[in-house]
């Protein structure tokens, strides 16, 4: 199971925006009776009316920004942390980082936790100030100091990385945990992870379906999809299918391209569910309009899956020398199983010319990597994941090469010939290949 999440600045922004930041006022403290007496309170209660169209005015952006100003030029933290968010998306202002900065950094100042979070993830990746990673945690701590768990959450993540920090994973726990408990579903997941793969704490894959589950309960479209592998592979619960795609479906309406993706193989190939192309394609559509942006920003998942789409005509029209652009993309950024592919491609001649060399170079780089996935395919092996014949074809390449597994060419005619009958050309090629030597 690949770890895919980036703790992104702007989902930051929009959670702290909606009014859950730690301040010296409670929100409640804030609401006026709509009127504009002078007081920033009231400004800034006049602001969220027309920032979110309630109190009988209907929703403005412009004017939510001007009553804004107003309650911050008077030195109200709350109004100043929400001016910085208009002016980070554009939201009623024209967008300007390095205002959103400014303003982040005077209620920060004041001492409320959600700017200055805002302000650390400023810090960290360079928006609208210099990048400085070590500024980046001394204002990420002093927000998770305070409770705030969003910080929390973050700083758990730098530790667990190294980012700004040296890498701890006890640390880590201990701030997943703390921010887990508060019910933060990013760090409820971040902790499920730590535990599904023994990160700072006792490998436990119950404890992690538990922490996982917490946070898909709330919507956490990661954690779906990390229950989708879960109940998959048996990890940490009891197999059950029907629950694996139950929790697929929901990150992909959630908006996950993986899981929608995932959604598009089930349909297409009647795993767990009926067959249903139509359906298949609309789901692998879903996919390849959120992927080529990830792609284009380094996402190794995105751009391998983009791949595979253009190199089968999954949700797009079939485009050899997309794939492969995709494909490399991916695999010169590290990710294992598009170095493989590359590797197979060259090494059978698979829509490139074959070229022994080439192949050897990218199965060199993929040996780098080779741990992390030989866990990933034991369990894909007893899963009902071998029913799709792009990862029998995957699996019959291994088995015919003796990469990651012993060399077995029964085995491997056995998975290409079921992928060569399901439609995978490839397949075919390869065994055609595997024929000829044998002769």
């Amino acid at each position: 199971m690949n770890r895919w999440f980036p703790m992104l600045a702007v989902a930051l922004a929009l959670v702290l925006a909606a009014g859950g930041c730690n301040s010296k006022h409670h929100w409640s403290d804030l609401m006026h009776d709509g009127q504009d007496d002078g007081s920033p309170e009231a400004q800034f209660n006049l602001g969220v009316n027309y920032l979110r169209g309630i109190g009988g005015v209907e929703k403005d952006p412009v004017k939510a920004a001007e009553y804004f100003q107003k309650a911050a030029d008077q030195g109200l933290p709350e109004a100043q942390l929400q001016l910085g968010v208009c002016y980070m998306f554009g939201n009623g202002v024209e967008k300007d980082p390095a205002k959103a900065a400014e303003w982040y950094q005077k209620a920060a100042d004041q001492g409320l936790a959600g700017a200055q979070t805002l302000l650390g993830l400023c810090y960290k990746d360079g928006s609208g100030v210099e990048q400085d990673q070590a500024k980046a945690v001394e204002w990420i701590r002093k927000a998770a100091d305070q409770g705030e768990s969003v910080a929390q959450a973050t700083l758990g993540l730098y530790y667990e990385r190294g980012t700004g920090v040296e890498k701890d994973l006890v640390k880590a726990i201990e701030w997943y945990t703390k921010a887990a408990e508060q019910g933060r579903e990013v760090a409820q997941y971040n902790l499920g992870w730590c535990y599904y793969q023994g990160n700072g704490v006792e490998k436990d894959p119950a404890k992690a379906v538990e922490w996982f589950t917490k946070s898909a309960d709330q919507g956490f479209a990661l954690a779906q999809l990390a229950l989708n592998y879960c109940y998959l592979r048996g990890d940490g619960i009891e197999k059950d299918l029907t629950k694996a795609i139950d929790w697929c479906r929901k990150a992909a309406e959630g908006g996950n391209p993986v899981a929608q993706f995932k959604m598009g193989i089930y349909c297409h190939f009647g795993i767990g569910v009926e067959k249903d192309p139509v359906q298949a394609g609309e789901w692998y559509r879903k996919a390849v309009e959120i992927w080529p942006q990830e792609a284009e920003k380094g996402d190794t998942n995105a751009q391998f899956g983009l791949g595979n789409c253009y190199r089968y005509g999954l949700g797009v029209e079939k485009d050899p020398v997309k794939a492969m652009e995709w494909s490399r993309k991916a695999a010169e950024n590290g990710f294992r199983p598009s170095q493989l592919d590359l590797g197979f491609r060259y090494l059978y001649g698979l829509g490139v010319e074959k070229d022994l060399d080439k192949a050897e170079e990218w199965f060199e780089k993929a040996d780098e990597h080779e741990a992390d996935e030989l866990k990933e395919l034991e369990a894909i092996q007893d899963s009902a994941e071998m029913e799709c014949p792009f990862t029998l074809f995957g699996m019959g390449l291994r088995y015919a090469t003796g990469i990651d597994f012993e060399e077995d060419l029964t085995k491997a005619v056995e998975l290409l010939r079921k992928a060569a009958e399901q439609g995978v050309e490839d397949a075919q090629k390869v065994l055609n290949e595997i024929n000829a030597d044998q002769k």
